[in-house]
């Protein structure tokens, strides 16, 4: 997946801030996945 389309992804989480299950490919950057994470989104992989 391109970088800067996940990043505008992980930007819409969070300000929608009404999501709260995603679901990601296993293999994403654990620092997307952090930061994710850091908004108390639910992770399933």
């Amino acid at each position: 997946m391109d970088q800067m389309l996940l990043r505008e992804a992980i930007e819409d989480i969070r300000t929608l801030k009404k999501i709260d299950v995603v679901f990601v490919n296993a293999d994403l950057n654990d620092e997307f996945l952090d930061n994710i994470k850091k908004e108390g989104v639910v992770i399933y992989e």
